[in-house]
């Protein structure tokens, strides 16, 4: 625990504006002062070639350019971890499409017709 501390104290010292929180998967980098996770940023970041127009556009009303600089600050500094997270999500959902596809529709009014 202590060195987790210690780590992440030496995170949020090399890119203000990040605190860590805890979820239920475990601690994540979090902007400062909202509930996004820097891998949501990049997550979105992804699914654009690495546009940041779109990303802008997806946190307009959620976060002011400072913070998406901070998203940008902590990738830069950490991708290993962030690209850990993104990938999970990505593999997350790919697997839940899979499903979907395989197991089909289920409103229970399309059997009546």
């Amino acid at each position: 625990m202590t060195t987790e501390a210690l780590s992440e104290a030496e995170r949020m010292r090399r890119v203000p504006g990040i605190v860590f929180a805890d979820g239920p998967v475990g601690r994540r980098a979090r902007i400062a002062g909202t509930g996004i996770e820097v891998f949501e940023v990049v997550w979105v970041l992804r699914g654009n070639a690495g546009d940041w127009a779109p990303v802008r556009a997806w946190f307009d009303q959620l976060l002011d350019e400072g913070q998406l600089a901070t998203a940008r600050a902590y990738y830069a500094a950490f991708p290993g971890e962030i690209d850990v997270w993104v990938d999970e999500m990505i593999r997350d959902a790919e697997a839940g499409m899979a499903i979907s596809a395989a197991i089909g529709p289920h409103y229970p009014w399309a059997r009546l017709t």
